[in-house]
């Protein structure tokens, strides 16, 4: 399992690791900071995104070489195999949390924007909400293959009206969280999106196991 991961974290390097592209990132999101100010945060969003959806490429890679035909002949667990992707996955959300950090930093030094907490915050969120949109994509990629990333931005989109329908639904949001403590918030998010992974982790392997386990 840990020797999927690695390929996984080899093909990232591949495509995103390099040492001429995080110099001209650094350098394309210092100017953001000089030139947008606090406006730069949009620019952040739109990178992480960019990374957020560099998961495809794992996939992409794998059809194009015929990688699931090939772990068929090795006799490893479909959960291990799956677990290992979910795991590029928490990767992936770590780099674009850095992304933030690294803008945010820019933001806290040059502009005093928020407290050192707030920051903390921030990246918090950022990191769990990364996760959250990637725990989301990832049954819809293993079932459509690179279609699954629009199918799946379109669902949650129509998902994201349906509720603004729902009266009150963001007072009553807005209520629970100002009732719960940040400590008893923490543990509610980390707990929900536990739950969240398992069952998007559990919907994963079986569609793997019909599309690919049982072309033996």
């Amino acid at each position: 399992m840990f020797g999927l991961f690695l390929k996984d974290l080899f093909l990232l390097k591949k495509h995103w690791l390099k040492t001429k592209y995080i110099f001209i990132l650094f350098v394309f999101l210092l100017i953001a900071v000089l030139v947008l100010k606090e406006n730069s945060l949009i620019v952040a969003v739109f990178i992480a995104m960019l990374f957020l959806n560099s998961i495809q490429v794992l996939f992409a890679e794998d059809m194009k070489t015929g990688w699931p035909e090939f772990l068929n002949t090795t006799g490893l667990h479909v959960g291990k195999i799956v677990f290992a992707r979910f795991l590029a996955s928490i990767l992936i959300s770590l780099l674009s949390t850095a992304i933030s950090f690294v803008i945010n930093l820019l933001l806290y030094f040059f502009f005093d924007s928020w407290s050192f907490k707030e920051l903390s915050t921030i990246l918090l969120i950022i990191f769990l909400v990364s996760l959250l949109y990637l725990f989301i994509l990832l049954p819809f990629i293993y079932l459509f293959d690179t279609n699954g990333i629009t199918i799946a931005i379109i669902l949650l989109f129509i998902a994201a009206f349906l509720l603004s329908k729902v009266n009150n639904i963001t007072t009553n949001i807005a209520n629970f969280i100002n009732d719960l403590a940040t400590v008893n918030i923490v543990m509610v998010s980390f707990l929900g999106l536990l739950f969240i992974g398992c069952i998007s982790y559990g919907i994963s392997i079986i569609i793997y196991t019909n599309r690919f386990a049982k072309k033996l």
